[in-house]
């Protein structure tokens, strides 16, 4: 009898045992990732450019096409629930004995101090925000010596209340409560000195980043912005929300750096992003928040090809000194508003591509820096070594980071329109994953970098042909003066022909691009054809649109 009594127990035992042996859901529910309401309505971008259909490009792949799009605006990871590892099978028996503990999340809330401060300012929103939404508040994480490979903050009651202060001078209008990036730890020299990183401490890191997560918070709860983070799927909230995708910590030295990952489109090249307050005062001062993200994108493209200059290298050292910051990553405020009589330069094309991510961020638009994308957009391409910027849930993408201010798309009195510079996601997936050619004599991924390299450049010149664009005129006029031989290689007549394995454009129509740009350069010198010439190379004609 008695064994007959125990062995249900036990029984009971073994079942238990086998089901705590599963593994375990450790988020609380599966996650789902979901589509905007941009990406619901099938927003497709701007239309394609007339040039690209006037000139048509290689061939895409439309196998690619067809696999890539299916609806959504990126491939997203797998919606499988995440899971931690799996413990010795001893550990998890003596678990049914003893329970299992959790450490405790907290919630959004002011510090002691800070509700001393703040005595008027109620934090329920944000708790309720939180509340609905935790997988937002999951995917905050951050990167230290305690987790190397990332935590949510919402373990960690000091960081929410740190985001929490940063939410409560937004909430009062208070001042940014530093003045100048922080200094870092150390620095390193690269290039022969063209170059210096900076590195941080944990707390010089977490000061610029927690200002985001706040900043993206205050944008959502008080519903600044039209659209809703609520819509976003996981990689977009990561995109927003978690420190690696912000700043590189290395685990070996325990040290922070702004540094781009370009096999997962994050990180920041060329910029110090340090003040988020200002980066949202500036997009707001400057009437770039409008109606749709795409607006958005476009007023801040608009505003870039009239202030910005691309550093090169030459330049990179005497930029540094201009700005007070002995770094290669630029502040933003100092990009933003330099000096007096220092230019707005940039990092050329990733740290263009950076500053749109660092401003945008601040409205809660996910930028994703790259021209390849294996992550999200497998079998993009690449154009070369340059760096694209892709905004995920606007649907659209920068085939180069450069385009706002250089090249046939510099702004001027005429000009290729911003929503005709940018391509859509299903544009920009193909224009970069073009079938390989034999006739390029080279492996498939220099075939696939060197077909994507030439459709860029011929798209490119045909928008500057049909709109009469200023900059494509004024870079014939340069190359009349500085290079008088028609065959050199800086000559267009050379370029259009030669400059890839095969032509940009056939012959009659490359001599026809050129009457045109001549007929365009007699018309600004006012019917002479020299004065016009002067004009253009000296400049005296401004970026900004005149009539």
């Amino acid at each position: 009898m008695a064994s007959k009594s125990i062995l249900p127990c036990i029984l009971i035992i073994l079942v238990s045992a086998a089901i705590f042996l599963l593994p375990l859901d450790v988020t609380g529910d599966a996650v789902r990732l979901q589509l905007g309401a941009s990406q619901k309505a099938g927003t497709a971008g701007p239309a394609i450019a007339k040039a690209a259909a006037q000139y048509p490009l290689l061939p895409y792949n439309s196998e690619e096409d067809s696999r890539a799009i299916k609806g959504s605006f990126f491939l997203p990871e797998p919606a499988m629930p995440q899971r931690t590892p799996r413990d010795s099978i001893s550990s998890r028996i003596r678990g049914i004995f003893t329970g299992r503990a959790r450490e405790p999340a907290y919630t959004i809330n002011l510090s002691a101090e800070d509700k001393r401060k703040f005595p008027a300012l109620s934090m329920a929103k944000y708790q309720r925000f939180q509340s609905e939404n935790p997988m937002i508040f999951r995917l905050m994480e951050w990167r230290n010596a305690e987790s190397p490979s990332g935590k949510s903050i919402i373990y960690s009651q000091q960081k929410m209340e740190s985001v929490s202060h940063y939410i409560a001078l937004l909430e009062t209008g208070g001042p940014f409560p530093y003045t100048s990036p922080p200094p870092g730890i150390s620095s390193e020299t690269l290039l022969g000195g063209m170059a210096v990183n900076i590195y941080y401490n944990e707390t010089e890191a977490w000061n610029m980043f927690a200002p985001h997560i706040a900043a993206s918070l205050y944008i959502e709860v008080n519903h600044i912005v039209p659209w809703s983070i609520r819509g976003y799927d996981e990689n977009g909230l990561r995109i927003l929300f978690d420190g690696s995708r912000f700043i590189y910590y290395n685990s070996a030295t325990n040290r922070y750096k702004f540094s781009m990952d370009k096999t997962k489109g994050s990180g920041s090249q060329g910029i110090t992003d340090w003040n988020a307050f200002n980066n949202l005062y500036f997009l707001r001062d400057n009437g770039m928040i409008r109606p749709t993200q795409e607006e958005s994108i476009y007023a801040l493209t608009e505003w870039m090809g009239l202030h910005l200059f691309h550093d090169w290298y030459p330049r990179a050292y005497s930029v540094r000194q201009d700005y007070g910051y002995n770094s290669s990553n630029y502040p933003v405020d100092k990009i933003l508003s330099p000096p007096e009589g220092v230019n707005s330069y940039t990092a050329g094309c990733p740290g263009t591509a950076s500053l749109y991510g660092a401003l945008l961020s601040a409205i809660n638009i996910p930028v994703m820096k790259n021209s390849s994308l294996p992550e999200y957009f497998p079998d993009s391409g690449r154009l070369g070594w340059h760096t694209g910027v892709v905004f995920p849930t606007a649907g659209i993408a920068l085939a180069h980071g450069d385009d706002p201010y250089s090249g046939s798309y510099l702004r001027g009195p005429r000009e290729v329109p911003e929503a005709e510079v940018f391509y859509s996601i299903p544009e920009f997936i193909l224009f970069n994953n073009p079938v390989p050619d034999e006739e390029t004599g080279a492996t498939t991924e220099e075939q696939t970098a060197n077909i994507a390299t030439y459709n860029y450049v011929k798209r490119r010149y045909a928008l500057g042909y049909n709109y009469s664009a200023y900059a494509l005129i004024a870079e014939r006029a340069h190359e009349l003066k500085y290079y008088p031989d028609p065959s050199s290689p800086m000559r267009m007549e050379t370029f259009l022909r030669s400059r890839y394995y095969r032509p940009i454009f056939n012959d009659a129509f490359t001599q026809q691009f050129l009457a045109d740009l001549d007929a365009n350069i007699t018309e600004i010198g006012s019917g002479n054809f020299e004065a016009g010439k002067r004009i253009l190379v000296s400049w005296l004609v401004s970026r900004n649109r005149e009539a």
